[in-house]
């Protein structure tokens, strides 16, 4: 079996993290192969979202308690390589432990953002994050940017796939704010079964889509570093080096934060000239 790892986390709450996991998760299902949804966040909401799921969905909540559980954290994760045909983590909205260890075994991460200052600092610290993990690992995992909650009707929400391109990841088709997707949470079901044929739903299908794609266009991950190297080179804690001369994933976050707010300063400039 064939077996891939999607990750989907930011390193900041509300950017639609969970609705992306499950429904991501439900249409990979419905599609015929066999899934595995992990909800790895301590808060549950992806464990407590479906209460029937489609058939050949899984769902299992394991989060990261400490930081020593870690090997066996990926461990568990791998093994569940051979019974499953995608494997889904929705992660906690931090940085710390989980998202490293699922950086060391994902072939994909999905980063869903939102176009505010919050998110951008958050989404630029996870890809200082995965610069690190893909020296490591030759490359893996691949990425997808993810616009999330946009608004259509503005010209920030109409250019936000095109401009956030320019940061040189892959960008998959934004997903609109939509009540439909809260819902279908309040009603225990994804999208697709909840409003089918809907915008909502359709746009699921697209990310998807882009998914499978990216995927197959991925070579199969053939080792996982060990967990010391994947610490080795992060940056010291503030409290043992008062003032640490910053290092490459530092300087990474500080790039990718400088050009992040570029394009976000782009897209409201032509906000405005259309207002205006």
């Amino acid at each position: 079996m064939t077996s891939r790892i999607i990750a989907v986390g930011n390193l900041k709450g509300g950017t639609g993290k969970s609705t992306i996991a499950v429904n991501l998760a439900c249409r990979l299902a419905e599609e015929g192969r066999s899934v595995l949804l992990i909800d790895a966040d301590p808060q549950g909401t992806a464990s407590a979202w479906l209460r029937d799921g489609p058939d050949g969905l899984s769902v299992a909540s394991a989060p990261l308690a400490r930081a020593d559980d870690q090997a066996m954290w990926v461990d568990e994760i791998l093994e569940q390589r051979h019974c499953h045909e995608r494997i889904v983590i929705d992660l906690p909205p931090q940085t710390g432990e989980c998202f490293e260890a699922a950086l060391c075994v994902a072939d994909l991460l999905v980063v869903p953002l939102t176009l505010s200052e919050v998110d951008l600092h958050a989404t630029a610290q996870a890809l200082a994050v995965l610069h690190r993990m893909r020296g490591l690992r030759e490359g893996r995992p691949s990425c997808l940017l993810v616009p999330s909650k946009v608004d259509r009707r503005t010209s920030l929400g109409r250019r936000a796939s095109a401009s956030l391109a320019r940061l040189g990841w892959e960008v998959g088709p934004a997903l609109g704010q939509r009540a439909a997707h809260a819902e279908a949470f309040r009603a225990g079901k994804w999208i697709g079964v909840h409003a089918p044929g809907s915008a909502g739903h359709t746009e699921v299908c697209a990310l998807v889509q882009q998914v499978e794609s990216q995927l197959a266009r991925c070579p199969v991950a053939v080792r996982v570093p060990e967990l010391r190297a994947v610490h080795a080179d992060a940056p010291p804690h503030p409290a043992a080096a008062p003032e640490p001369s910053p290092g490459v994933p530092v300087r990474i976050a500080a790039l990718c934060l400088s050009l992040l707010g570029a394009v976000l300063s782009k897209l409201r400039r032509a906000e405005q000239q259309a207002y205006f």
